[in-house]
């Protein structure tokens, strides 16, 4: 890969990390919005299979209206943090050198 190609992928790579965090910073400005379960997973930075399973599980709040469920955002934030204390209080794996 030449320097240019590597360049452009950095660059690119840093354009998604900016363009996530203005989509969570519009996200933020409305606490009263309600998110599908594609809208859910991606501002959780998961599968949409994995917000459909926490929400069969019960680990994850939301209203059924008709056959599609709703996430309050209030529920996504306080589930985020749950599952990052979670990823944070476990023991580390070891690592092998």
């Amino acid at each position: 890969m030449s320097i240019y190609q590597e360049v452009l992928r950095s660059e690119l790579g840093s354009l998604r990390d900016d363009i996530r965090r203005l989509h969570e910073a519009v996200v933020t400005l409305d606490p009263d919005r309600s998110f599908t379960v594609e809208e859910a997973a991606e501002f959780l930075r998961v599968h949409p299979q994995t917000v459909r399973t926490q929400t069969k599980i019960g680990a994850l709040p939301s209203t059924r209206i008709g056959k599609r469920y709703t996430y309050a955002k209030i529920d996504l934030i306080n589930f985020r943090e749950r599952r990052k204390k979670q990823i944070d209080s476990s023991p580390k794996l070891r690592q092998v050198k």
